[in-house]
Protein backbone atom coordinates (compact mmCIF):
# COMPACT_ATOMS: atom_id res chain seq x y z
CA UNK A 1 0.00 0.00 0.00
CA UNK A 2 1.54 3.52 -0.45
CA UNK A 3 2.51 5.65 1.77
CA UNK A 4 0.58 8.81 1.97
CA UNK A 5 2.19 11.50 4.03
CA UNK A 6 0.54 13.13 6.83
CA UNK A 7 0.38 17.02 5.90
CA UNK A 8 -1.01 19.53 8.87
CA UNK A 9 -3.01 22.23 7.99
CA UNK A 10 -3.96 25.47 9.65
CA UNK A 11 -6.72 23.10 10.63
CA UNK A 12 -6.26 20.54 12.64
CA UNK A 13 -7.96 18.56 15.17
CA UNK A 14 -5.78 16.14 17.85
CA UNK A 15 -7.28 14.16 20.83
CA UNK A 16 -5.22 11.82 23.34
CA UNK A 17 -6.08 8.91 21.16
CA UNK A 18 -3.12 6.36 19.53
CA UNK A 19 -1.80 7.68 16.41
CA UNK A 20 -3.09 5.00 14.65
CA UNK A 21 -6.76 5.33 15.73
CA UNK A 22 -6.07 9.41 14.64
CA UNK A 23 -4.87 7.72 11.08
CA UNK A 24 -8.57 5.98 10.83
CA UNK A 25 -10.46 8.91 11.85
CA UNK A 26 -9.05 10.96 9.56
CA UNK A 27 -9.66 8.87 6.76
CA UNK A 28 -13.50 9.65 7.94
CA UNK A 29 -13.19 13.20 8.16
CA UNK A 30 -11.16 13.77 4.88
CA UNK A 31 -12.40 10.50 2.54
CA UNK A 32 -15.70 9.41 4.35
CA UNK A 33 -13.52 5.83 4.62
CA UNK A 34 -15.56 3.69 6.72
CA UNK A 35 -17.97 3.82 9.11
CA UNK A 36 -17.77 6.03 12.24
CA UNK A 37 -19.57 3.80 14.58
CA UNK A 38 -17.31 0.95 13.86
CA UNK A 39 -14.38 2.93 13.87
CA UNK A 40 -15.27 4.38 17.32
CA UNK A 41 -16.03 1.08 18.62
CA UNK A 42 -12.94 -0.44 17.71
CA UNK A 43 -10.85 2.64 18.67
CA UNK A 44 -12.31 4.27 21.69
CA UNK A 45 -11.38 1.05 24.29
CA UNK A 46 -9.84 0.46 27.31
CA UNK A 47 -7.94 3.94 28.37
CA UNK A 48 -9.55 5.64 25.29
CA UNK A 49 -13.31 4.65 26.06
CA UNK A 50 -14.09 8.12 27.98
CA UNK A 51 -14.00 9.13 23.87
CA UNK A 52 -16.68 7.02 23.32
CA UNK A 53 -19.54 9.44 23.92
CA UNK A 54 -22.29 11.15 21.64
CA UNK A 55 -20.36 14.59 22.17
CA UNK A 56 -17.52 13.35 20.20
CA UNK A 57 -19.19 10.97 17.64
CA UNK A 58 -21.13 14.93 17.03
CA UNK A 59 -17.69 16.60 16.86
CA UNK A 60 -16.21 14.01 14.06
CA UNK A 61 -19.51 14.56 12.36
CA UNK A 62 -19.56 17.71 12.12
CA UNK A 63 -15.92 17.64 10.77
CA UNK A 64 -16.68 15.49 8.41
CA UNK A 65 -19.36 17.86 7.24
CA UNK A 66 -17.20 20.75 7.17
CA UNK A 67 -14.74 19.08 5.27
CA UNK A 68 -17.33 18.22 2.36
CA UNK A 69 -18.46 21.83 2.55
CA UNK A 70 -15.23 22.97 2.32
CA UNK A 71 -12.49 20.41 0.03
CA UNK A 72 -9.96 22.41 -0.26
CA UNK A 73 -9.48 23.66 3.35
CA UNK A 74 -9.97 20.51 5.05
CA UNK A 75 -9.66 19.90 9.27
CA UNK A 76 -7.69 16.93 9.59
CA UNK A 77 -7.80 14.65 12.69
CA UNK A 78 -4.99 13.50 14.73
CA UNK A 79 -4.43 11.06 17.36
CA UNK A 80 -1.42 12.60 19.78
CA UNK A 81 -0.85 9.28 22.19
CA UNK A 82 1.94 7.37 21.46
CA UNK A 83 1.18 4.74 23.90
CA UNK A 84 -0.11 2.26 21.24
CA UNK A 85 1.37 1.90 17.70
CA UNK A 86 -1.78 0.32 15.94
CA UNK A 87 -1.58 -1.87 12.80
CA UNK A 88 -2.18 1.55 10.68
CA UNK A 89 1.48 2.57 11.56
CA UNK A 90 3.14 -0.45 10.87
CA UNK A 91 1.23 -0.37 7.23
CA UNK A 92 1.99 3.52 6.86
CA UNK A 93 6.04 2.67 7.26
CA UNK A 94 6.12 -0.49 5.38
CA UNK A 95 3.95 1.45 2.69
CA UNK A 96 6.64 4.35 2.59
CA UNK A 97 9.17 1.56 2.43
CA UNK A 98 7.80 -0.04 -0.60
CA UNK A 99 7.40 2.84 -2.35
CA UNK A 100 10.52 4.75 -1.57
CA UNK A 101 12.95 2.00 -0.35
CA UNK A 102 11.98 -1.30 -2.04
CA UNK A 103 15.55 -2.78 -1.58
CA UNK A 104 14.74 -2.40 2.93
CA UNK A 105 10.92 -3.98 2.26
CA UNK A 106 12.37 -7.18 3.13
CA UNK A 107 14.35 -6.65 6.20
CA UNK A 108 11.43 -4.22 7.51
CA UNK A 109 8.97 -6.95 7.24
CA UNK A 110 11.26 -9.64 8.69
CA UNK A 111 11.58 -7.00 11.68
CA UNK A 112 8.02 -5.98 12.00
CA UNK A 113 6.54 -9.82 12.04
CA UNK A 114 4.94 -10.43 14.48
CA UNK A 115 4.78 -6.61 15.86
CA UNK A 116 1.76 -4.98 14.60
CA UNK A 117 -1.38 -5.51 16.98
CA UNK A 118 -3.77 -7.56 15.89
CA UNK A 119 -6.21 -6.82 19.13
CA UNK A 120 -7.50 -3.30 20.24
CA UNK A 121 -5.61 -0.54 22.48
CA UNK A 122 -7.39 -2.11 25.57
CA UNK A 123 -6.36 -5.77 25.04
CA UNK A 124 -3.20 -5.09 23.68
CA UNK A 125 -1.66 -3.28 26.98
CA UNK A 126 -2.79 -6.09 29.16
CA UNK A 127 -1.43 -8.88 26.47
CA UNK A 128 1.44 -7.09 26.73
CA UNK A 129 2.17 -6.15 29.62
CA UNK A 130 1.87 -9.96 30.34
CA UNK A 131 5.10 -10.66 28.37
CA UNK A 132 8.40 -11.51 29.79
CA UNK A 133 10.42 -8.79 29.74
CA UNK A 134 13.33 -10.38 27.64
CA UNK A 135 10.64 -10.34 25.33
CA UNK A 136 9.33 -7.03 25.25
CA UNK A 137 13.51 -5.95 25.01
CA UNK A 138 13.75 -7.88 22.03
CA UNK A 139 10.41 -6.22 20.50
CA UNK A 140 11.63 -2.95 21.23
CA UNK A 141 15.12 -3.67 19.71
CA UNK A 142 13.38 -5.03 16.49
CA UNK A 143 10.78 -1.59 16.37
CA UNK A 144 14.78 0.11 16.94
CA UNK A 145 16.56 -1.25 14.52
CA UNK A 146 13.71 -0.47 11.83
CA UNK A 147 14.12 3.45 12.88
CA UNK A 148 17.74 3.52 12.86
CA UNK A 149 17.46 1.62 9.13
CA UNK A 150 15.35 4.48 7.81
CA UNK A 151 17.23 7.39 9.68
CA UNK A 152 20.09 6.24 8.06
CA UNK A 153 18.12 6.23 4.61
CA UNK A 154 17.37 8.68 1.60
CA UNK A 155 15.04 7.72 -0.56
CA UNK A 156 15.55 6.62 -4.02
CA UNK A 157 14.90 8.73 -7.05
Amino acid sequence: MPCKPLTVHRTSSALELPWSSGVRINEYVLRGKGDLKDIARDEFQGSYRIWNNQDYINLIEWTRAYNLKHPHDPVQFLGDDMGYAGPELYQRVSGYVAQSLPRLSERVAELYRGLPPTTDAGTYYTEYLQLPLAERKERAERTREVYELLRKQRPET
